[in-house]
């Protein structure tokens, strides 16, 4: 795929994201994560209440930090599992609230899911041999750790950071991302060759040519 395509392609997926997260914002009382009404059978908030948030500025910062993640670390899945591992990690993320917090009563952001997909692009890169990105696990981790000091986000904003959101996003993103691994060895075991398309098969030549 040359630059342009990829360039293409990056746009559509950003115009994408901004048109899901634009929908969801105008319908947020009815998707974001409400504990109650989670309990109560309203299911479908515990995936679509991490594409609400508090309002324009919140969306965008968070549509900001999805972008930077994909495009650093995009190619080091194939689509189909950022996508499942996205809803899968905002599925634990939601869990991890009923279970640990049931003090939050209600929640909206991405940032828990950005933080999943961090971990996934770090851990994909590293496994393709970029041990500069260890620098950037670490990194991480000091962060995540001054999240849970500050009882929030290490970095201010106007409105409240959930820490446990990202500390448990990270979490979800190493068992997403340790589940890829996994079935990619699975599913391309080591020595196991395959034979390029284009490759022209041996000819016998004593084999007389035509139909008979």
């Amino acid at each position: 795929m040359s630059r342009l395509q990829k360039s293409e392609s990056l746009l559509r997926v950003v115009g994408l994201a901004f048109l899901v997260l634009s929908i969801s914002q105008m319908f947020a009382p009815a998707l974001e994560y409400d504990r109650v009404a989670i309990l109560h059978g309203e299911l479908w908030r515990v995936i679509t209440g991490h594409l609400t948030h508090l309002g324009w500025r919140h969306l965008l910062l968070n549509l900001l930090g999805a972008i930077l993640v994909l495009g650093l670390f995009g190619a080091v899945f194939r689509p189909r599992i950022w996508c499942l591992g996205g809803m899968l990690c905002a599925l634990g993320i939601s869990l991890t609230f009923l279970l640990l917090a049931p003090e939050l009563d209600w929640y909206r952001g991405l940032s828990g899911v950005i933080h999943s997909l961090l971990v996934m692009g770090l851990i994909g890169a590293v496994r393709q041999g970029k041990r500069l990105y260890l620098l950037g696990m670490a990194v991480l981790i000091v962060k995540l750790m001054a999240d849970s000091l500050f009882g929030g986000s290490a970095i201010r904003f106007d409105f409240q950071v959930i820490a446990l959101a990202h500390v448990s996003g990270a979490f979800w993103g190493l068992m997403v991302a340790a589940m890829a691994c996994l079935f990619e060895v699975s599913t391309n075991p080591p020595g196991r060759a395959t034979v390029p398309t284009n490759r022209a098969l041996p000819v016998d030549e004593n084999i007389p040519s035509g139909i008979s």
